[in-house]
């Protein structure tokens, strides 16, 4: 937690279209104390401007540590806030399930807009496991050398299904969906 007075944080909104710099940059505003927002690059300027003008006007609670958006199915997307302490909490939990261990790497296939990939980072970064992102929006076949472990959707698990039965090498060994 940062040593501002109750308050003065805000929220950094971050929105690029090269999607590992996106989170890299989350990760370095929470690094340096900050309350990082990752936005959609394919969201329109003005949906942008709205979603800046609400994350300034934010009233954060001492413990807010990140914010992620919801999906805006049900209507405009809102802003979430999370604290480290929240995510930290399962992260024993999921290091069981996937078996992580040293040199291990996480492949997070879902936009950053998503608290999945936020999540993801922020579980990478505590446990000292590096990360990639797809090289486009869909997985590839290349996608799938290196990483060792994959957070993603049903949807990601079947492409990467799809890639391993048409041939693709791969070396993840464990999936969280």
């Amino acid at each position: 937690m940062t040593s501002t007075p109750r308050g003065a944080r805000r929220i950094t909104p971050i929105r690029s279209a090269d999607r590992a710099a996106a989170i890299r940059r989350a990760l370095e505003v929470r690094a340096a104390g900050g309350v990082p927002l990752i936005g959609d690059e394919r969201w329109s300027e003005d949906a942008w401007a709205t979603l800046v003008r609400r994350a300034a006007g934010a009233r954060l609670p001492e413990d807010a540590e990140w914010a992620t958006m919801t999906s805006g199915t049900t209507g405009s997307p809102r802003i979430l806030l999370r604290s480290d302490a929240s995510w930290a909490a399962s992260y024993p939990g999921i290091d069981r399930a996937l078996g992580v261990r040293a040199g291990d790497r996480m492949l997070l296939p879902v936009h950053p807009v998503s608290s999945m990939t936020v999540y993801g980072a922020a579980h990478a970064r505590a446990r000292g496991i590096e990360w990639s992102v797809p090289r486009r929006a869909r997985l590839s076949a290349a996608d799938l050398a290196g990483p060792t472990l994959m957070h993603g959707t049903p949807h990601h698990l079947a492409d990467a299904l799809d890639l391993l039965e048409g041939g693709a090498s791969s070396t993840l060994r464990a999936v969280l969906v």
